[in-house]
Order: C-alpha cells, then structure tokens, then sequence
C-alpha cells in the first residue's frame, strides 16, 4: 500500500514510501435492559459497559523504484489505544409524553512511541514517545410528546 509520494529533483528517479500496518484489535460491549411498570405506563433502563484495545505497528520503507514493494526503513512507530466506557439511560412514559435521561462515562488513554524516524534523526530532532489520557462525562435528557389528531368524519 503506498501511503505518500515524495517527489525527487528533477534528473533523479522519485522514490515510493510503503506503509505497512500491522496491529490488534480487541473489544466487547455489555448490554442491559430491563422494562418496568411506572405510573401507569412501561418504563425502560438500559445500561451497558463498553471495552475497546488496539494496538499497532507501524513501518514506512522508502524502496529505490515506484514499484518497489519494500525498502529502507525510514519510521517505525507504536500505538496504543484502550477506551472503556460505562452508560446508563432511562425512558419514563407516562401517557403521550416520555422522558429519557442519559450519561456517558468515557475513558480513553492513548500513546505513541517512534524507535526510527530517519527525518526527525537527520534534523536532530528527538523520537517522539507520547501519553494522552482523556475523560469525557456526557449528560443528555431527551422528551418526547406523541400526538394523533383526532380524524372527523
């Protein structure tokens, strides 16, 4: 697969970058329901936990011709993701009208470690090795009227 072109000066044949991404991934999600009887009208809760990991490998060779299916490693990177999440929501009904609350706890960590970057190198810059945490609280509350107009004859 080529991910990007680098264009040569003009007399030099271009070369190619390949990218081959090799990786996991991993996830499950929990679900519960349950219909209840409140005021008259059927309710429902629903709530669940979610579980997302992946983790990839990344290469980039830059081979000597545009058809060329390997080369000289120019990055190799590492990345990893987890993101859990935790969500609750329940529909009240009463009559035409319904109202349904909801929260969304979401966790996620993500990083990034490069062991070759010939670029970064060249320049004197460092590799790059990269944490990022973020939690993400999310309320919502939704209502709803129904409304059949009465039909005369």
């Amino acid at each position: 697969m080529v991910e990007a072109l680098e264009l040569s000066p003009p007399g030099r044949q271009r070369d190619e970058f390949h990218s081959t991404p090799r990786g996991l991934s991993e996830g499950a999600e929990l679900r519960l329901r349950h219909d209840y009887e409140l005021a008259g009208g059927t309710s429902t809760f629903a709530g669940g936990l979610y579980f997302y990991h992946a983790l990839q490998d990344r290469t980039d060779e830059r081979g000597a011709t545009p058809d060329a299916d390997s080369g000289e490693l120019r990055n190799f990177n590492t990345g990893e993701t987890w993101d859990v999440a935790l969500f609750a929501e329940n529909r009240f009904e009463f009559g035409r009208f319904s109202l349904t609350p909801g929260m969304r706890l979401e966790h996620i960590w993500q990083s990034l470690d490069e062991s070759v970057n010939v670029a970064k190198v060249d320049a004197g810059d460092p590799l790059a090795s990269r944490s990022d945490f973020s939690f993400v609280p999310l309320l919502e509350s939704v209502s709803a009227m129904s409304w059949c107009p009465l039909r005369s004859k």
